[in-house]
């Protein structure tokens, strides 16, 4: 094995990207999550795999913030839609993380 390679890691030439961008995905979230019941505000993370399609599979939660939100945030990520990452010119699977932030509004 040569002195500098890498084991393990593969590096698409181009991420999985949420159409629109970054504001897009944030836009699409705060849209569609529902804030839970029990009242719990902090993150969830999740991280999920983003296959040649776009879509999301293997959806985990990384760090939890109560059993409602993590289900809520589950839910979300599973009716998402990417444009898939691409290595050598064709589409390759990807893994994402994310972090959905939970606030109730505050009254003005």
């Amino acid at each position: 094995m040569e002195e500098n390679a890498i084991v393990g890691v593969i590096i698409d030439d181009e991420y999985p990207e949420y159409p629109g961008g970054l504001q897009a995905l944030r836009d699409f979230i705060s849209t569609n999550v529902t804030y839970p019941s029990d009242s719990a505000e902090g993150k969830v993370w999740v991280s999920f795999i983003v296959d040649t399609a776009g879509r999301t599979q293997n959806i985990q939660i990384k760090k939890s913030l109560s059993p409602l939100a993590d289900a809520e945030v589950i839910r979300v990520v599973k009716i998402m839609q990417f444009i898939p990452a691409g290595r050598n010119g064709k589409q390759s699977y990807s893994k994402m993380s994310l972090p959905v932030t939970f606030r109730r509004e505050r009254k003005q």
